[in-house]
């Protein structure tokens, strides 16, 4: 394992190796290249600051969302370091490491130690990003092993497979009751569960179902095989 210099970097971008959107030459360190903050969002406070500088109270931790975009090959991962002019300031954050073959902005945490408030400019750099390449390349990259946070943008606090089973609950109509229906865990509220199991029995037997309501949730059955397979695979 070795780190990418400020030569090898230049270059894997050149080439299309490593990407880094926004690049920036000021960014661009003797072994690494800093990122740049796009948003600031404040624990406890649901606004997402994009613009101007952020006041951070004392002992409160905060979230960044990186300007830069980047995307790895699967034999390159990186490391994260707080940049040191915001260490002296009292800002501690303990970053994860970049796995290869990740794409997307940075989501990171942090927190501020001190009894006085911190203020952080937008745009302003954040933290170093090391670049290490890996003996060998990865067999699985992120995108194939978990893949959690693979293409997001913005302060992202959810995982990836968990937003998209929160994302897709379908209206149900049977027997003049509304309900929503889960084809990501084939499930739907107290009430409605009999219909699914008795739906489930006619399509293993091959009998149509009699109901048009039924009907529906045969099709959404189906829809729900299909979602688990996307977001398995």
């Amino acid at each position: 394992m070795a780190i990418l210099s400020d030569r090898d970097i230049v270059e894997s971008m050149m080439t299309g190796y490593i990407g880094i959107s926004d690049y920036h030459e000021r960014g661009l360190t003797p072994n690494g290249y800093d990122l740049r903050i796009a948003e600031i969002q404040v624990r406890g406070d649901p606004e997402v600051k994009r613009e101007g500088t952020v006041t951070i109270p004392p002992r409160t931790m905060f979230y960044v969302s990186t300007i830069e975009r980047v995307r790895f090959p699967s034999d390159i991962c990186a490391q994260l370091w707080l940049r040191t002019t915001w260490i002296r300031k009292g800002i501690i954050g303990a970053f994860g490491k970049i796995d290869a073959g990740f794409e997307g902005t940075l989501t990171l945490g942090a927190y501020n130690a001190t009894d006085d408030p911190v203020e952080i400019p937008i745009g302003e750099r954040f933290c170093q990003m090391v670049f290490e390449s890996l003996n060998s390349e990865s067999m699985q990259d992120y995108a194939k092993r978990s893949g959690n946070y693979q293409g997001q943008t913005g302060i992202t606090l959810t995982p990836r497979k968990q937003r998209i089973g929160r994302s897709i609950m379908l209206p149900v109509v049977h027997g003049g009751v509304t309900a929503c229906y889960n084809p990501r865990r084939n499930t739907c509220p107290a009430g409605s569960g009999p219909v699914v199991r008795r739906q489930r029995t006619q399509v293993l037997s091959g009998r149509q179902p009699r109901e048009p309501g039924r009907r529906v949730i045969r099709c959404l059955h189906t829809l729900s095989a299909a979602v688990r397979r996307a977001v398995s695979g």
